[in-house]
């Protein structure tokens, strides 16, 4: 074997050795990533677990959808999963699911949070 071929070999062999190098550097610098993620997460304090409760409304939207509001976050929400344990509008942890027996009430409060929405921006804007 002459001199150049074997430096050739030698020069082929660093090249997979460099290549195994970088995969492993890159596969620490991944786990190093992930590791100062998880450490994040550990030091963020809990998040507040906050309860809900899901109102259908007194008609139903269509032959088997209920229209449903939170007692949270007050947004309206179309459709009502069995499955749901968090209001889709806020994350809340529903708590309870009943039926209205009255419409007007929820009318009243919806009518009330307007009027009231419609006061603060009037404040804020004088």
């Amino acid at each position: 074997m002459s001199e150049r071929d074997e430096r050739q070999q030698q020069a082929a062999r660093l090249d997979e050795q460099i290549a195994g190098m970088e995969q492993s550097l890159e596969s620490g610098q991944e786990a190093l990533t992930a590791m100062k993620m998880a450490r994040e997460a550990l030091i963020e304090p809990p998040r507040k677990v906050t309860a809900c409760r899901l109102r259908k409304h007194f008609a139903v939207v269509s032959k088997s959808s209920y229209a449903v509001d939170c007692s949270e976050c007050h947004k309206e929400s179309f459709g009502l999963e069995d499955d749901w344990t968090h209001c889709p509008k806020c994350g809340s942890v529903i708590t309870e699911v009943y039926r209205e027996n009255d419409p007007t009430a929820r009318m009243q409060d919806k009518a009330a949070k307007e009027l009231l929405d419609k006061l603060q921006k009037e404040i804020v804007n004088v």
